[in-house]
């Protein structure tokens, strides 16, 4: 127990915080000033700005587990 709160329930409240902080500042913030600065390289077709939000979107569902499941390795 961990603050008196079971081991899955921290590591879930956790990860929900996790990628809380990275969609809404980050990933949001991102996107919206890739489209309000017209940035071509990232949103010059439809197929390329909907592949360029997919990318931030599935960045934050996997580097923040992985760096979960790396971080036990180092005790």
């Amino acid at each position: 127990m961990v603050s008196g709160v079971s081991l899955p329930a921290y590591w879930l409240s956790n990860l929900a915080i996790d990628l809380l902080k990275y969609y809404f500042p980050t990933c949001i913030f991102s996107i919206l000033m890739i489209a309000a600065f017209n940035i071509e390289t990232f949103s010059e077709t439809s197929e390329t700005y909907s592949a360029t939000v997919l990318l931030f979107v599935l960045y934050g569902w996997a580097i923040i587990p992985f760096s979960y499941v790396f971080g036990f390795a180092f005790k």
